[in-house]
């Protein structure tokens, strides 16, 4: 039987704010800011922090398992 033990994610630290001239951004989609990468982060170290999160969370280790699936898309 297959089970989602744990999930993690990974944000830049960089955040940035929507608004601006008129500020409609927060206003139609009550998005606040953004959460930009470095331009020199590669999706593999983004990947390998959420994934380590996700083992934590479940309690686990990388060798207890034998799948661990990423999704890039939220």
């Amino acid at each position: 039987m297959s089970a989602i033990l744990g999930t993690g994610s990974w944000l830049p630290d960089r955040v940035v704010g929507t608004g601006g001239p008129g500020e409609w951004i927060p206003r139609k989609t009550g998005i606040v800011e953004r959460r930009w990468a470095e331009p020199r982060t590669r999706i593999a170290d983004a990947a390998q922090q959420s994934g380590h999160e996700a083992l934590r969370a479940a309690g686990v280790t990388p060798e207890q398992r034998s799948s661990v699936w990423l999704s890039p898309w939220l």
